[in-house]
């Protein structure tokens, strides 16, 4: 399995093994999108992740989770796929905060 490519526009890009994504879930307020990469088994099932910060809050829809599991499958076979967001989806940063 290969790699996505995300653009932000803070950190530049930032590339990530697609074989260490287990689930991507948009947050119900549509300000992030999170990368799970890892699950442990604790009492409260944490987990370890990677936020996706949007631009303009609000503006992460399902869309934009169907457009990183496409590209996740894409890297499936291919070494770099890039995740090309719509207009208006930008990603600010990229943040790891605690579950």
């Amino acid at each position: 399995m290969g790699y996505i490519s995300i653009e932000t526009t803070t950190q530049g890009v930032t590339i990530i093994d697609a074989s260490r994504i287990l689930l991507v879930r948009v947050l119900p307020n549509g300000n992030a999108v999170d990368l799970i990469t890892d699950i442990i088994e604790t009492a409260t099932h944490q987990y370890q992740q990677m936020r996706l910060v949007g631009v303009t809050p609000g503006s992460i829809t399902p869309q934009t989770q169907s457009i990183f599991n496409e590209a996740i499958v894409r890297a499936q076979n291919s070494a770099q796929v890039t995740v090309n967001l719509l207009p208006g989806e930008e990603i600010s940063e990229i943040t790891f905060p605690t579950p």
